[in-house]
């Protein structure tokens, strides 16, 4: 009926650690149903290890210019977005004097609001017999 052994076996690689039978078919499921979360922890993991081991020479002289590029990329990008962002923004004119002329619109009528409430306090005040 049940294939698996009563008790758990030790399998050991060649390097004398002990696998649990299923763990990296149960990871990969994981990683799968959650590959966002996978991505962010790898990230995470590899910024950590790369802050704990320090840079050698030879990396340096390797990578350096590609991280040179990559940084130079990322602030071209960085500012094309948000050049189109403002674009964007600007097309459905939500801009600086867009805003401005509607807050001023939102002060005037809350001006007039305000005026109407006391005139008619006014009128209902001389309306009312002493």
């Amino acid at each position: 009926m049940n294939d698996m052994p009563a008790t758990p076996v030790d399998i050991t690689d060649e390097h004398g650690l002990v696998e649990e039978p299923g763990l990296a078919s149960a990871a990969a499921e994981r990683i799968d149903h959650h590959p966002i979360a996978a991505l962010i922890g790898g990230v995470a993991l590899g910024a950590l290890l790369g802050a704990v081991f320090p840079v050698t020479q030879k990396e340096r002289q390797k990578l350096g210019p590609l991280g040179r590029k990559v940084t130079d990329k990322a602030r071209e990008a960085a500012h094309v977005a948000t050049e189109r962002g403002k674009a964007k923004l600007d097309e459905l004119g939500f801009n600086r004097d867009n805003a401005k002329a509607q807050a001023d619109r939102l002060v005037a009528g809350i001006k007039d609001v305000a005026a109407q409430a006391r005139k008619t306090v006014s009128k209902d005040e001389s309306d009312t017999p002493n």
